[in-house]
């Protein structure tokens, strides 16, 4: 098989599990572990990053490839993986969500599966909660009409809100941070560092991102998702100004330090906690658009970094993305809503275009 077409297989592969893992651990989680379970996905994406940077390290050089059998031990360990991921969904996580037996199924199978997660005594109030989900989530349409739904009626201001957001995850330039992290971490140019110095620096990266997306788990059902978005590209755009001057004035052991701090600020807030947000507030559907964008938005970047930084230098390529991060952060302060503890068939609520249903929520909150 051609090798352009087994990399678009596994693409399509990891886009479904991108859209499907977020979804699936949503409706296993109650409101008030939500965050942190689906945080735990992010992780997981993480050390799978981690794992991949070391197993680059068998890899030869570029003239040499033809010759080298390590891309096999890299498939190999790759397929074990999956096939050991399908053998468990077989024959251990067996069970289908409370959701979607409620949904699609019948009142009794989905409480079969929630006696998974909660006591007796808890049952029939999340029946409630999922009753008056399926009311404000499912649909008849079908087809390219369902994604057009999204835009009118109850949905509209969230679907168009948290598609801006995935926007802006992306255009802080924070991938192409990853993706072109051997040219960032090589130092001067003039006097570069040695190919083991870069690999170790790159490698780095990975760790910081692993140990971040773990401490983002623990804390975004502690502080919130609008909090985190908020700090995250205030934080985010104060150091992409400085890793701008630093870049300019040719400090390059000051903007390696800097860029490892963008990225733990970025990796603790904003990176992991969109796909969060974007599973409790939008139906599938709007999941599915909302990740379209971010992935769009990831493409862009990254064709269009190249460019910027031949055309304004790094110093400048830097700028322009921090300029992103302002606008996130305005952005998040004004619109977004905080979801944190929220029971999914009131979130919709808070993305009222009138504020009756926002001060009754906030009403019955405060009387909790």
């Amino acid at each position: 098989i051609n090798a352009e077409y087994m990399g678009l297989l596994i693409g399509l592969c990891v886009g479904a599990n991108v859209l499907i893992v977020p979804i699936y651990v949503r409706e296993f989680s109650t409101a008030k572990n939500r965050g942190m379970l689906i945080g735990l996905g992010g992780l997981c994406n993480y050390i799978g990053a981690f794992a991949t940077y070391i197993l680059g390290f068998g890899i030869t050089p570029k003239e040499e490839w033809n010759d080298s059998q390590w891309w096999r031990v890299m498939f190999g360990i790759a397929l074990i993986i999956n096939v050991l991921r399908a053998l468990l969904l077989q024959t251990v996580f067996t069970y289908e969500t409370p959701a979607y037996l409620y949904f699609y199924v019948n009142e009794d199978a989905s409480k079969e599966s929630l006696r998974i997660i909660y006591k007796e005594e808890f049952i029939q109030n999340k029946i409630e909660h999922l009753e008056n989900e399926k009311r404000q989530y499912t649909s008849t349409e079908t087809g390219f009409s369902l994604f057009s739904s999204l835009f009118k009626g109850k949905f509209r201001r969230a679907a168009i809100l948290t598609i801006i957001l995935a926007q802006l995850h992306q255009y802080n330039g924070v991938h192409c941070f990853s993706y072109y992290a051997k040219s960032l971490v090589q130092g001067d140019p003039k006097r570069p560092f040695g190919m083991t110095t870069v690999v170790t620096l790159t490698i780095l990266i990975s760790v910081i991102k692993a140990l971040s997306a773990w401490v983002s788990s623990a804390i975004v059902d502690v502080f919130g998702r609008r909090s985190l978005f908020v700090l995250g590209f205030a934080g985010c755009f104060l150091l992409e100004v400085t890793l701008g001057v630093f870049s300019y004035a040719k400090l390059y052991a000051y903007s390696i330090m800097n860029l490892y701090m963008y990225l733990l600020v970025y990796t603790t807030t904003i990176g992991p906690v969109l796909f969060t947000y974007v599973s409790e507030v939008l139906p599938e559907a709007g999941v599915t658009l909302a990740l379209l964008a971010h992935w769009f938005g990831f493409f862009l970047v990254i064709q269009v970094f190249p460019f910027l930084e031949a055309g304004l230098g790094l110093s400048g390529t830097f700028f322009v993305f921090s300029s992103f991060c302002l606008l996130g952060f305005i952005f998040c302060y004004l619109y977004i809503p905080e979801t944190k503890g929220v029971p999914r068939d009131e979130i919709l609520s808070l993305f009222s275009e009138t504020k009756s249903d926002q001060i009754e929520l906030l009403n019955r909150k405060i009387q909790e």
